[in-house]
């Protein structure tokens, strides 16, 4: 009633009162003016609806808890909402149903607007990639998961196409400037350089290609790897 939204803090609320559930029932009992003491189904309800905002909490932590979240981590977090609010669509109580229809238009207004840039994130993480995609979209819907895929694919192409143009641009202006500059290859291996580079770079595959092809991370080893200076350390191989 105070913040229809704050799902976490609606869920403490409620465990911390069903804790002291038989000491409002005996209040009841021995003062005749307390009157708003809760009913047995009040109070079964409110378990219900604490248990069914007990991961909204967890996932509130993840996010809003660290000082320094980066954005792959939210498409597994979304992912998880969107299973649960499927899975109490037809809950057994009419106010969770109600609560769950509710969240479900909220729910569906944003992530329609960043679903594909939260995706991309996700496939950027190396530990992750788009074999986590292809878990998470099968396991909501096996029928749409090889259309959506497809579609991350050719948002993330345009993406990087944009940015290639952008890095061509970059090295061009700084090739020109520094025409006269000292060699960067060892000493008698400039034609071996320009040799294996023509011949990396007719290889068919991007920079993108290449990335995507990689095995994944091992996500055991490699759990509080920082993902953005996985990407800096990588820089001369996924320029």
């Amino acid at each position: 009633m105070d913040v229809a939204t704050r799902w976490n803090s609606t869920h403490f609320m409620l465990e911390r009162a069903i804790i002291y559930r038989e000491a409002f029932r005996h209040l009841a009992e021995v003062d005749a003016a307390y009157k708003f003491c809760p009913s047995e189904l009040e109070w079964e309800r409110a378990g219900l609806i604490s248990e069914f905002l007990a991961p909204f909490v967890e996932m509130t932590n993840l996010v809003s808890g660290s000082s320094y979240p980066t954005v792959n981590l939210y498409f597994m977090q979304v992912w998880k909402i969107e299973n649960w609010l499927r899975s109490n669509e037809f809950s057994g109580d009419e106010v969770i149903c109600e609560m769950v229809a509710s969240m479900k238009l909220k729910f569906d207004k944003y992530w329609e607007n960043y679903s594909d840039i939260l995706a991309i994130a996700a496939v950027l993480d190396p530990r992750l990639t788009f074999k986590f995609l292809e878990f998470c979209f099968t396991t909501l819907d096996a029928a749409t998961s090889k259309t959506k895929m497809d579609h991350i694919r050719k948002k993330m192409r345009k993406l990087f196409d944009v940015y290639k143009k952008n890095t061509k641009k970059n090295e061009a202006g700084t090739s020109r400037s520094n025409h006269t500059a000292k060699t960067t290859t060892l000493p008698g291996y400039d034609a071996f350089y320009a040799f294996f580079s023509q011949s990396a770079d007719g290889s068919g595959k991007s920079a993108l290609d290449k990335y995507i092809d990689e095995p994944v991370l091992d996500m055991v080893v490699n759990l509080d790897l920082d993902v953005l200076s996985y990407w800096r350390n990588n820089a001369n191989r996924f320029k």
